[in-house]
């Protein structure tokens, strides 16, 4: 038996974001200054961003000379001095997302800088959701199939008929499930797709585009018998007062155990052996 607890030595995990969304603060463009010197020590980068509608889906704009708080899509963007993790806070709530996720704790102790942040200007937040959300790109050995690292449930059906001789391309999967008063939704798609999902592009791409808005880390798109999972999971909000930020690491603590659990039960002792492996 394959034990499946602790850190793997070359996990799957391409991208983690996670997100507290609360109502409406009107005055948050103005504690700026105050949330840049609470994240200045670990986050001191930090940039202005715009998303916006574009003929091709979004549009990502960073630092550009018209920006003006009160658009819609706008937003400020702190960096990690290595750019591998990020904060982005606007008047609707804060997304705190990485492409170098080791540890919950590490990454659980950002999401509380965060909060902690606003909290400094604001007596309360009033939470409407939060959630924490995993991306695993699942790239099996040459000779291998997606079948020998993933539950056959998230998988493509594979006929088995007399005679039939054809082959799976690609395949989409999504399911969503309702845990006492968690929502996770667990997506899978393989060959053909981006490896980070339309909704996540934005975030993805300014993580990597923060120095000089080249997107020098392009989105690969899968082939063969790749794959990615996409675990998410979320709760329903909850009024969180100064002086409380415990209560977000808490929730988003257990929401990162509901999704662990998730991704250690569909994926196969076989892919556990071949993780724990160390990088070739």
């Amino acid at each position: 038996m394959i034990n499946k607890e602790g850190v793997l030595r070359s996990a799957p995990l391409y991208f983690v974001l996670c997100g507290v969304r609360f109502k409406l603060r009107e005055s948050l463009p103005s504690w700026i200054g105050a949330i840049q010197d609470r994240l200045y020590a670990d986050f001191p980068r930090l940039s202005r961003v715009r998303q916006s509608p574009a003929a091709g889906g979004m549009e990502l704009a960073i630092d550009p000379p018209d920006f003006d708080p009160a658009q819609p899509g706008a937003a400020f963007l702190f960096t990690s001095g290595d750019q591998s993790t990020s904060i982005q806070i606007h008047k609707g709530g804060l997304t705190v997302f990485t492409r170098s996720y080791l540890h919950f704790d590490q990454f659980a102790a950002s999401v509380s800088s965060a909060v902690d942040a606003i909290l400094t200007s604001s007596n309360f937040l009033e939470v409407e959701t939060i959630g924490i959300r995993y991306l695993d790109y699942i790239r099996p050995r040459d000779g291998e199939r997606l079948s020998q690292y993933i539950d056959a449930g998230l998988l493509p059906f594979l006929p088995s008929w007399e005679g039939w001789n054809g082959e799976v391309l690609t395949g989409t999967s999504s399911s969503t499930y309702r845990i006492g008063d968690d929502k996770l939704t667990v997506r899978f798609v393989g060959a053909g797709h981006p490896v980070v999902p339309a909704d996540l592009a934005l975030a993805f791409l300014s993580n990597v585009s923060v120095e000089d808005g080249a997107f020098t880390n392009p989105i690969p798109v899968m082939v063969g018998q790749q794959g990615a999972l996409d675990i998410d999971a979320v709760k329903n909000g909850f009024l969180l007062n100064a002086g409380d930020v415990r209560q977000v690491e808490d929730e988003v603590r257990r929401l990162h155990c509901l999704a662990n659990q998730f991704f250690r039960q569909v994926c196969s002792d076989h892919a556990f052996s071949r993780w724990e492996e160390e990088s070739l």
